[in-house]
Parts: C-alpha cells; structure tokens; sequence
C-alpha cells in the first residue's frame, strides 16, 4: 500500500515541523542534502550504507517514515516533521 514504510522516497520534499519550521529533503538514494529551518544545508550518507530510512553523521541525523521526519542536530531538540 502507499502508506508502507518501504514506500520509495520522493527525490525532492519538503516537510513541515512542530513549532511551524520548514526542512526540506533531496533524495539520492545513498545519502540526502537536508535544508533546516535557518537554511543551513546539511549532506547525510546513508547509517548504515545498506538502508534508505536513516542518514546522518556525528550528531546530525534525520530518519525518514513514510510521510514523516525526525530531524536530530547537536544541541537542538528531535524535529519531528510531516510531508
């Protein structure tokens, strides 16, 4: 069904979080460029390389569910964000 986790990702989204901030997605497959709310560009490879749901590196992340996103930076609370 559409609404499986499996569900291939859209290659460009954009998401909007609690609190009203905006975070936008691009989808290569092995990694993903996030813009945060503040505009800041961050480039995550896969963790681990072999899934498509989680990407990050040191203590950025972001775990991508179906229609929903939790985006994790150091020092900021989890975003959680729906497309």
């Amino acid at each position: 069904s559409a609404e499986s986790t499996s569900e291939a990702q859209p290659r460009m989204a954009s998401y909007t979080c609690a609190g009203g901030a905006l975070v936008t997605v691009e989808n290569f497959g092995s990694s993903v460029r996030v813009v945060g709310p503040e505009g800041e560009s961050l480039d995550l490879p896969a963790s681990p390389s072999t899934q498509r749901n989680r990407y990050g590196e040191a203590s950025d992340a972001i775990v991508l569910e179906g229609r929903e996103a939790l985006f994790m930076r150091r020092g900021d609370e989890p975003l959680t964000c729906m497309r």
